[in-house]
């Protein structure tokens, strides 16, 4: 599952327009054409994880872009960026299950959490290009409009997991799922 058009071009427009107001702010990297969604990108994926990797150091600079308000933002952006600042999850996951309503990611920290995320313009096992499970990444989970996606950045390490490992997994992803289950949501009450 992914979402549809309109949220796609929702999506990508805020972030690019987010990203592109912290570096020329906050000076990161050489200063670069602000890209809109479709279009070629003027700077490479590694050096738009620079900026990215601050801004998530430094949640503060999105209410700094809400506040300032240079893009115009409707009230529901506003809304879907103050989401993003308190309800993002910066981490490393497993990538366990592909099923037909989300991905499923487990936390890899003390402890165990499920998070069924979806895709942003492709179901999720097609970014991945049908990588074997489980895998090991890392990215960032925001909630968008009732769901769970990444910030469309994620880095895949090429690590190979031997039985002993996938069956530890295997056992610590049913124990979260039976106690905790998977969660679908990251946008709770925020008061």
């Amino acid at each position: 599952m992914h979402l549809d058009k309109e949220d796609v071009n929702l999506f990508f427009n805020l972030w690019f327009s987010l990203i592109h107001s912290v570096n020329t702010k906050h000076k990161i990297i050489l200063p670069y054409k602000k890209t809109v969604y479709g279009e070629r990108m003027d700077i490479d994926k590694e050096t738009f994880i620079k900026i990215r990797d601050k801004l998530w150091e430094n949640p503060k600079w999105i209410d700094e872009f809400i506040k300032e308000n240079e893009a115009h933002l409707s009230s529901e952006e506003k809304e879907i960026l103050t989401l993003w600042r308190k309800r993002f999850i910066k981490g490393k996951f497993i990538v366990m299950k592909h099923l037909r309503k989300h991905s499923v990611l487990m936390s890899s920290g003390e402890e165990t959490k499920l998070y069924g995320m979806i895709g942003i313009s492709e179901p999720f096992a097609a970014t991945l290009e049908h990588a074997p499970l489980p895998l090991y990444i890392e990215t960032v989970l925001i909630p968008f409009k009732g769901r769970i996606i990444s910030d469309s950045l994620l880095r895949p390490y090429s690590a190979s997991f031997g039985r002993n490992y996938r069956e530890s997994f295997n056992r610590s992803f049913n124990e979260a799922k039976e106690t905790c289950g998977i969660i679908e949501r990251l946008d709770g009450d925020i008061s």
